[in-house]
């Protein structure tokens, strides 16, 4: 006979063990359908290319989900502004989860770049219908498990030190790839309009020193 998990989970939940809470969800099949069903989904951005690598002719542009996995270390690697010691781990936490959960909704709509002629507005719109259908069918908990980090980096309310971290490095992280485009294409600076666009956008002090020490290293590289 299978030994209940019965006393492990409560004891779990008694403990704020993570993710207890969704555990006790995943005994019903049809629930677990529904897991799958979501896991699948998300799975089309392991092949999803970047719109603007693509629009660039880029030979093999990174995918979605190698963007946001990206995201997720620099969040680990790097502290939020004003995060105290204390609990510096949960802020950089908060930053890689949010990281992995921004883009999920393009799995549904692809991925809008400014050169889509879609208004900011509409961009957002689109995405918060496509993040609400694409975890309708999940227990409610597991739902804001994701839903409420994106709407974080959406709304990037003052005070939310982890969601302007992250939108940081959201830029950060595309200026990065491009620089590694360009040493790899051997085309010179044919990247400059990621650069260009994102000269002033940065709000966090760590962001504007890691755009600093990258863009001394580029110019070094193609001055050499």
């Amino acid at each position: 006979e299978p030994l209940s998990t019965e006393p492990l989970l409560t004891k779990m939940q008694e403990m704020n063990f993570p993710g207890a809470l969704n555990a006790q969800h995943f005994k019903d099949r049809s629930v677990l359908q529904n897991v799958l069903k979501f896991v699948l989904q998300i799975s089309g951005l392991l092949r999803l290319k970047r719109t603007g690598w693509v629009k660039c002719q880029v030979r093999e542009p990174e995918t979605v989900a190698a963007h946001m996995y990206r995201m997720g270390m620099l969040g680990l690697l790097f502290p939020s502004q004003h995060t105290k010691r204390d609990n510096w781990f949960d802020l950089n936490m908060d930053a890689t989860i949010i990281s992995i959960c921004h883009d999920m909704a393009e799995c549904i709509i692809g991925d809008i770049t400014p050169h889509c002629k879609v208004s900011p507005e509409e961009k957002q719109k689109r995405e918060m219908m496509a993040f609400t259908e694409l975890v309708a069918n999940l227990p409610e908990n597991v739902a804001f498990t994701f839903l409420v980090p994106f709407r974080r980096y959406e709304n990037q309310e003052t005070g939310d030190n982890a969601a302007v971290f992250t939108k940081d490095v959201d830029k950060f992280d595309m200026i990065l790839q491009a620089f590694e485009y360009e040493k790899k294409e051997k085309r010179g600076k044919f990247l400059q309009q990621f650069f260009d666009s994102t000269m002033t956008v940065f709000e966090t002090d760590l962001a504007k020193k890691l755009q600093a020490v990258l863009l001394e290293q580029r110019e070094k590289y193609f001055a050499a």
